[in-house]
C-alpha cells in the first residue's frame, strides 16, 4: 500500500501527533484504513485532511461552472492531437522559436484527471503558448489528411471565441496564484497551521485582485 504523508508527523502542546493525507477511504477510513492501522501503534494520532488534496477537489469544484470546464475540454482537445504526431509538435515547437526564442525547450503536458498540481503548469504553459498553438493548427487546416485538416479548423474556431478567451485569461491568471499555494501546502515542513496561514494569505491576495 503507498501513500505520502504532505508533512510530517507534528506534535501538538498536548502530545498529539497530527498525520494528513488524502481523503479516500484506504487512507482515512476509521476502520480499515491507513488510519486505523496507525492508531493501533499510537491512539494520540489525529487525522487532518491533506491541505493539498482539499486544494485539488476545490479547484475541481470551483471550476465545473460551463464556461470554465469548456475552456478545459478544448484545452484537452488542443493538446491531445499535437501529442499525437511528432510532426505537428515539430511544427508547434518552430512557432514556440518564433514567438517565445528565449524558450530552450517547451513541451505541453496533456491534462491530468486527478492532479490539479500538473494541470495548473499545463493551462499557464497553454496560455503562454496560444499564438504558437493557434499558428500550428492554421498550418494544420492545410494537412492533405481531411481528418487532421477538420478536427483543427474546428478548434481553431473554439480557440477564438470570446468565452474561450476571457477564460483562458482568467484562468491562467488565477492559477499561477494557485500554483505556488499548491506547491508550498505540499512541503514537508508544512505544518497545519501553516497551511492555513497560507491558505489565508492566498485568498486575501485573490480577493484583493477582483476589487482591482
Amino acid at each position: 500500500m503507498g501513500f505520502r504523508f504532505t508533512s510530517p508527523l507534528r506534535i501538538c502542546a498536548k502530545g498529539f501527533q497530527h498525520q494528513g493525507y488524502d481523503g479516500a477511504s484506504s487512507m482515512s477510513g476509521c476502520f480499515n484504513g491507513m488510519l486505523s492501522v496507525i492508531k493501533e501503534t499510537n491512539p494520540a494520532t489525529l487525522y487532518v485532511h491533506c491541505s493539498s488534496h482539499s486544494l485539488n477537489l476545490d479547484l475541481m469544484h470551483s471550476s465545473n461552472i460551463p464556461a470554465i470546464r469548456n475552456y478545459l475540454g478544448i484545452v484537452k482537445s488542443v493538446i491531445k492531437p499535437l501529442k499525437k504526431s511528432a510532426k505537428r509538435m515539430d511544427i508547434f515547437r518552430e512557432k514556440v522559436k518564433e514567438h517565445l526564442p528565449k524558450v530552450k525547450l517547451y513541451n505541453l503536458k496533456p491534462m491530468c484527471e486527478t492532479r490539479w498540481v500538473e494541470n495548473h503548469e499545463t493551462l499557464i504553459r497553454f496560455a503562454e503558448s496560444y499564438i504558437a498553438i493557434f499558428e500550428t493548427f492554421e498550418e494544420l487546416e492545410l494537412d492533405s489528411d481531411s481528418n487532421v485538416s477538420y478536427t483543427t479548423s474546428q478548434l481553431s474556431k473554439s480557440m477564438t471565441g470570446s468565452s474561450f478567451i476571457i477564460s483562458l485569461v482568467t484562468a491562467s491568471h488565477l492559477f499561477t496564484h494557485t500554483l505556488t499555494l499548491c506547491k508550498n501546502l505540499q512541503d514537508p515542513k508544512c505544518d497545519l497551521s501553516d497551511a492555513l496561514d497560507l491558505v489565508d494569505s492566498r485568498v486575501k491576495r485573490l480577493i484583493q485582485l477582483i476589487k482591482e
